[in-house]
């Protein structure tokens, strides 16, 4: 995924001042007694001019953490061929991308369904969601309390401490009363049904790692609401409110978002910050929008603090 950023990210600006005030250490005036020569520091010197390059780097490309992939077949009227079980039986299987391939192929996909964790490509390749958990059914599209979810809903299943897998009973249109905070090893599957998470705060994943969430519908996300929301089926924070996100990313790795439907959310579609790693999203479709990706992370910050760490 590569591109100009408009505005450089703060890590970067942050390592080419480092950079400078490298550069000027390893230069100071001569003594009378020594040879006029300014360059006193040579390692300094060095790493100084190895961050200014990786900075540039950094500001005409974006840094390819995030795998982004695409495929233009099997999207029909603005919504991805992946809803409904005659859409996924009649599937032209000679023109199928790796992912479609994987599982598309078995018949019996809803018996199997998380050998699709062995299906993920790219940087986000070792994603593995609920697999190897239990399964958990969604049958009820409420979201009362987001302190107190009901056994059932999405919010209930999502904020489970064990590994689980995550699929729909049917049909569903979810207004999240408050943004849904993701734990650790969960795959949100939507499969086989229509399940719409809209006209509400969306989907928060931070500092947590084994996320795959495929075949949902999410749009017309809007702003959180400052108040009590369950992290975790072991705390309960009070949040600020969330940024109007369709998915936020926040210091997480190992993340999958396939093929899902994007539109018109608050702020971004997908925003995958604050030194988030190992992420692969494909073959979703995004709509009226003018921002749909937000990838402001930057792990050569690592490289900075080894160079600095050296020279100091």
């Amino acid at each position: 995924m590569h591109g100009p950023f408009i505005n450089p990210p703060p890590p970067t600006l942050l390592a080419l001042a480092l950079s400078l005030a490298l550069l000027s250490l390893s230069f100071s005036s001569p003594s009378q007694m020594e040879k006029p020569c300014c360059l006193r520091h040579p390692l300094s010197f060095l790493l100084a001019i190895t961050i200014i390059l990786v900075s540039i780097t950094l500001i005409t490309t974006k840094t390819p953490i995030v795998s982004c992939t695409r495929n233009n077949k099997n999207m029909r009227n603005n919504h991805l061929d992946i809803s409904t079980p005659s859409n996924l039986t009649s599937v032209d299987h000679t023109h199928m991308n790796i992912i479609d391939a994987c599982w598309r192929n078995n018949p019996n996909w809803a018996d199997d369904r998380m050998d699709l964790a062995d299906c993920v490509v790219g940087f986000g390749s070792h994603a593995k969601g609920g697999q190897g958990g239990e399964y958990y059914v969604v049958t009820d599209p409420s979201d009362d309390d987001p302190s107190n979810p009901t056994l059932g809903t999405l919010r209930h299943a999502i904020t489970r401490l064990s590994p689980l897998w995550i699929y729909f009973a049917h049909d569903m249109n979810i207004t999240l009363q408050n943004e849904l905070i993701f734990t650790s090893d969960k795959t949100l599957d939507g499969r086989g049904t229509n399940v719409h998470i809209s006209h509400g705060p969306c989907f928060t994943i931070q500092n947590v790692s084994n996320v795959i969430i495929h075949g949902l519908h999410i749009h017309n996300c809007t702003l959180g609401t400052p108040g009590r929301v369950m992290s975790s089926s072991a705390h309960i924070g009070f949040r600020q409110g969330s940024d109007g996100d369709g998915i936020s990313v926040l210091a997480s790795k190992d993340i999958w978002i396939d093929h899902n439907y994007f539109a018109s959310c608050y702020d971004g579609l997908v925003d995958v910050v604050h030194a988030s790693t190992r992420i692969t999203i494909s073959n979703n479709l995004f709509v009226n929008h003018d921002k749909v990706i937000d990838n402001r992370t930057c792990l050569m910050i690592m490289i900075y603090t080894c160079m600095l760490s050296f020279c100091i």
